[in-house]
């Protein structure tokens, strides 16, 4: 008895190409996923910049009378 009587050697290739196909799209969700994480903390950091440089008002709160 041979080994490949009782194992069809195209059945690995095919299960080969097909774990290689499934791992090559969970690496592209993946890069996908990590580049909108990026956009979204981009965005959150130009706003951010744009509330500090908007809130930048030296004269405001300079002549505070606590006693008053």
């Amino acid at each position: 008895m041979n080994i490949t009587d009782v194992i069809d050697p195209t059945a690995f290739i095919s299960a080969a190409s097909q774990m290689q196909t499934a791992q090559g799209v969970m690496s592209d969700v993946g890069v996908a996923v990590f580049s909108k994480s990026l956009d979204t903390m981009n965005t959150m950091g130009d706003a951010m910049t744009r509330m500090m440089q908007q809130s930048v008002a030296p004269h405001i709160g300079g002549n505070f009378d606590a006693y008053a």
